[in-house]
């Protein structure tokens, strides 16, 4: 394997030597302090389908999702805005929200730098603005689409989007899908190995999960009082589950069924509205609400047999407020999170209809949490930029039904950026801050997975990871593209990881705190256009070195932190033919591994390599139409589990379970028309 990568990585030097583009001017207008926008004709060369396809394309622009899962606002919300503001949804993806934007709908797609006038930056060192067409008339999209697997699965899915107004807007979205989670499920084998390689146990082996999902969101946004109001909703429903088969062939061939069921819907309504109040200064306030069911029976029919039940529900309520004050020269913002989550969890096992005492299994959590914070970004010089800023989060948590406990946490975040214009096309940021991480509700709770025999306990005295955390990038930008290099280190107090937790029903595996830990990473983001003769080709990048090292809480030796992987990368190849209104393109990820450390057992996980392809026809600018390949080099997902006879500090290695599944290839399906464009 390791002459592939190496072959590769040549091929890549070869290539960004042998065609480096020369200096030149950026295709860009300075449409306001800070902002740079980048109009629709801007991307004409790479013609791309939908708002997240421009997005991914900025120079120097580094694409973050956000984290729905975490609790309140900060950290939730991803780093690209529509029209001036965040999409007023949490649960609803940015990336999802940016595809259903059609590129016809958008005039310009901007990047905001710190100190402009009016945007919540939320920690992140840029945003993106997609800014969309004024157009008063209806307009909307309608989306087909399905995913052929060779072993006869298909994903179809089908999605409308109506917008109206100039002034007053109402957009709705209603979607429907029927999915089957494509990472770490598949068809393949399962085999057990005795420490010397001998088999114990061969087995054809499929775990087939799927989910058929239908969704509306609502959004209505207006003047009012002289500011602007928005309104929006979403609901959604899931019904899924899974099911699998352990076929041996060796030494016996009788069959281990299993399946799984699941009934999910949430919820969300939100409230945003921003108000000018004197000269530079503005006040913008959120509240949202969410709610969660979730209801899962799983069942593994073999030589026992095993049924896990799981009714969980969850709400949260937001309210984020922020104040900002602009000025010439320096710029001042101030605001605070309050937050009220609630999660009730009830857990059964039971063996041949014989219960199974678990710990953790029946219980109520309830958080109250809040932070508050403040930031000042001053232009030093027309080159450097200084941005410090404080937060303080504190938050109290009840637990309660198989334990009862309550904890308090406060934490101090300090924050200071630094940016520094070198040259017209070279700039220097640096970064320093302390960060406080959140104590995940599930990890109180024990988790049952029947399919791969694993009972993982909550651990009520669990406490959150903190660390500080020092960044230096550099971004060299180039005609239509740019290369951005980071390095980055982590000093990890209370590092999470894997521990024992022993309890009147027996020891378990659980998440824990194991002492102090270290992590380094270096990165690169690359977007090039390519010129002359090789125009209407783009080439992107991004890849990701990774060491960390922390103390094993087992064993006392020095290792790496559990489910870090040490490399991840992804590169994408897009060529336009305008004449022929043609586009087509393919990705390639490598396998990107990671290694856990339970306390009686290792998991090392590889993911499959990522390898698609697809080309794009546009008829006429209403229709497009485009066909995908997916998994064309039919890499499984891996993994090897190494089960120790008890603790792995002072027992051997009992056998090896080696497993390695995937769909293969798949063909796809997306034609799309639009209205009123």
């Amino acid at each position: 394997m390791r002459p592939r990568v190496t072959t590769l990585a040549h091929g890549v030097l070869f290539l960004l030597f042998a065609a480096w583009p020369g200096a030149a001017a950026y295709a860009q207008t300075q449409s306001k302090p800070f902002v740079t926008a980048y109009p629709s004709g801007y991307f004409t060369g790479s013609h791309p389908s939908s708002a997240m396809e421009m997005v991914t394309l900025l120079p120097g622009f580094r694409f973050d999702e956000g984290n729905s899962s975490v609790r309140g606002y900060g950290g939730a919300i991803g780093n690209v805005l529509i029209d001036g503001q965040p999409p007023s949804s949490k649960q609803d993806k940015l990336s999802d929200v940016l595809g259903r934007i059609s590129a016809d709908q958008v005039e310009r797609v901007e990047i905001v730098r710190p100190g402009a006038a009016g945007f919540d930056f939320q920690g992140y060192q840029m945003l993106a603005n997609v800014v969309i067409k004024a157009q008063n008339a209806p307009h909307g999209k309608l989306t087909l689409e399905d995913l052929w697997f060779r072993h006869g699965q298909s994903a179809p899915s089908a999605t409308a989007q109506f917008s109206v107004g100039t002034v007053s807007v109402l957009d709705l979205s209603a979607n429907a899908n029927h999915n089957y989670e494509y990472g770490g499920t598949g068809f393949g084998f399962r085999n057990n190995y005795r420490p010397d390689g001998t088999p114990t146990r061969l087995a054809r082996y499929q775990l087939v999960r799927y989910s058929s999902e239908w969704n509306l969101t609502g959004g209505y946004r207006q003047p009012l009082f002289g500011g602007t109001v928005r309104l929006s909703g979403l609901f959604t429903e899931t019904r899924g589950g899974a099911t699998n088969l352990e076929s041996p062939t060796f030494p016996t061939t009788v069959q281990s069924p299993g399946d799984e069921s699941d009934f999910r819907n949430a919820n969300e309504a939100g409230l945003q509205y921003n108000h000018r109040l004197w000269e530079g200064a503005e006040v913008e306030t959120t509240l949202l609400r969410r709610s969660d069911n979730d209801y899962n029976r799983a069942t593994v029919y073999g030589a026992t047999e095993d049924t896990s039940l799981k009714h969980s529900r969850s709400n949260e309520t937001i309210w984020h407020n922020i104040l900002r004050q602009q000025g010439s020269s320096v710029s001042v913002e101030g605001g605070f999170d309050a937050t009220i989550n609630t999660l009730i969890n009830l857990l059964g096992l039971t063996k041949n209809k014989v219960n199974i005492p678990l710990p953790a299994a029946n219980i109520k959590i309830t958080e109250t949490r809040g932070e508050i914070y403040s930031s000042l970004t001053w232009h030093a010089a027309p080159t450097l930029t200084v941005e410090p800023g404080l937060r303080y989060e504190m938050s109290k948590m009840k637990q309660s039904g198989d334990s009862n406990l309550t904890k308090q946490f406060g934490y101090l975040k300090p924050r200071v950026k630094l940016g520094w214009q070198l040259a017209d096309k070279n700039v220097l940021r640096i970064l320093v801050e302390r960060e406080a991480g959140q104590l995940n509700f599930n990890n109180f709770i024990t988790n049952v997975l029947v399919n791969s025999n694993s009972v993982s306990s909550g651990n009520k005295d669990l406490v959150p990871e903190t660390l500080w955390r020092a960044e230096v990038s550099w971004e060299h930008a180039f005609t239509g593209g740019s290369l951005v290099t980071t390095a980055r280190h982590e000093m990890i107090s209370n590092t999470q990881d894997r521990v024992a937790v022993v309890s009147p029903q027996g020891t378990f595996d659980s998440l824990g705190n194991i002492g102090d830990g270290r992590r380094d990473e270096f990165q690169f983001d690359l977007v090039w256009p390519l010129t002359g003769y090789l125009s209407g080709i783009t080439l992107q990048g991004t890849g990701l070195y990774r060491f960390s090292e922390t103390t094993d809480a087992n064993t006392g030796h020095k290792r790496t932190i559990s489910n870090d992987r040490p490399w991840e990368g992804k590169f994408s190849i897009t060529q336009d033919f305008p004449s022929l209104n043609l586009r087509w393109g393919a990705t390639y990820a490598p396998r990107r591994s990671s290694i856990q450390y339970r306390f009686n057992e290792t998991q090392a996980s590889s993911g499959g390599v990522i390898s698609d392809i697809f080309v794009e026809y546009k008829p006429s600018k209403q229709w497009l139409i485009r066909l995908t390949g997916k998994g064309l080099l039919d890499s499984p997902n891996n993994r090897t589990r190494d089960f120790y006879f008890g603790n792995r500090a002072n027992t051997a290695i009992n056998f090896t379970e080696d497993r390695g599944i995937g769909y293969g290839p798949a063909i796809g399906l997306n034609i799309q028309r639009s209205f009123g464009q």
